[in-house]
């Protein structure tokens, strides 16, 4: 298996590592401890928004509602990284078959949930932004590539999983990245409506969704380089959400028009 560690410029890159069933040493450990830790971002993104509100003219610190240790200060724990292993969430396909799933995602997927940048897709010098999201345009990708090698690689199934464990060890810290990578979680649909399930579409729009408001997507986003992707992660949802709810029956949240 492959393990990356994130450069100056905040991404992971490539690194040799032991194989499949070796025991993860203790630097292997503290390189991906400092990537998970380096990505952490929510103090700075959350949108608390209280004097919203709140009666004109209280005086709101919301900085002073930021100023506690995150739950994740200190990275991931060994067991997390044991899982990630397990359901090995860290291998990248060879890289003709990513390009054969980046080049099919951006034909047939990105018109729909065009949620991602161009550059977080590029794998040169084998180097990946994020697990999560890469994972994730993979998955979304193998539901609509006919390349011959996927089927050989792994099951859409196989890279569901793989991102999936990815999420919930909170491995990307970046919450923006999180939510385009939910975007993606959701073309992956195992059951039907009628079964409760934990990993159907309108499960995971109902995550990004909550997400979402966290981080104030729903609100006109600040001038700045995350304007209009932030505006487009929005709306993404939005329409996903109403096109569950008329297509498939479903009962996903139905976020109100934001920005």
């Amino acid at each position: 298996m492959d393990s990356r560690q994130r450069n100056d410029d905040g991404v992971n890159e490539l690194q040799p590592s032991p194989g499949h069933n070796s025991i993860m040493d203790s630097a292997e450990l503290n390189r991906h401890r400092s990537v998970s830790i380096q990505g952490h971002v929510l103090g700075g993104s959350t949108f608390i928004g209280r004097a919203h509100y709140l009666e004109n003219g209280t005086d709101i610190d919301e900085n002073t509602a930021r100023s506690y240790t995150p739950s994740r200060a200190n990275g991931l724990s060994e067991t997390e990284f044991a899982t990630l292993q397990i359901w090995n969430s860290l291998d990248l396909p060879p890289r003709s078959l990513s390009q054969s799933l980046i080049e099919a995602f951006m034909e047939y997927c990105f018109p729909w949930m065009p949620t991602v940048e161009t550059r977080e897709l590029l794998l040169s010098r084998n180097q990946v932004s994020s697990y999560l999201l890469m994972q994730s345009v993979f998955l979304a990708a193998s539901r609509v590539s006919s390349s011959p090698g996927l089927a050989e690689y792994a099951s859409s199934q196989e890279l569901y999983e793989r991102a999936r464990a990815l999420f919930w060890v909170a491995h990307e810290q970046d919450p923006l990245t999180v939510v385009k990578s939910i975007t993606m979680l959701h073309w992956y649909n195992p059951d039907g409506p009628a079964h409760v399930s934990y990993d159907t579409s309108e499960y995971w729009l109902k995550i990004g969704v909550g997400l979402a408001y966290q981080i104030g997507l729903h609100k006109e986003p600040p001038h700045g380089p995350q304007r209009a992707i932030r505006r487009r992660i929005w709306w993404s949802l939005v329409v996903s959400c109403r096109l569950a709810r008329i297509l498939l029956g479903l009962s996903a949240n139905s976020p109100s028009p934001g920005p």
